[in-house]
């Protein structure tokens, strides 16, 4: 286990086939998701909000972008690197357009964060 700058590390044994590859990254979004279901039907106050915070990250997780677990997902089925981070652009660039046009400064970091990280897997 380690920590750098895009967070936290958690090294393991390497998985023996891509199903239990995509299973494993898929897990984390279905957590996810299902948490916020729970949030949806509490009569907490906030916790509809919440719900729907979780509900979105985990959905974005599973864009395929290399650095998030849909691009995961993808690769452990054999998706080339090249088309991922191709994907990430035609996904983020956008985003990113669109964040700065409206000034969602926020939006527009984590877009070119992103961005960075997917090309800096790719080379």
């Amino acid at each position: 286990m380690g920590l750098d700058y895009t967070g936290a590390q958690i090294r393991f044994a390497p998985l023996s086939s891509a199903a239990e590859e995509a299973f494993v990254a898929a897990a984390g979004s279905a957590a996810g998701l299902l948490w916020a279901l729970l949030l949806a039907f509490l009569p907490l106050p906030h916790a509809r909000y919440a719900g729907e915070v979780s509900a979105a990250l985990s959905l974005f997780n599973l864009l395929p972008i290399p650095v998030c677990d849909g691009g995961r997902i993808l690769r452990s089925f054999g998706c080339p690197l090249w088309l991922l981070t191709a994907l990430s652009a035609v996904l983020l660039v956008p985003f990113l357009l669109w964040s700065i046009r409206r000034r969602l400064w926020y939006g527009a970091a984590l877009a070119l964060w992103l961005l960075f990280l997917s090309f800096r897997q790719s080379s």
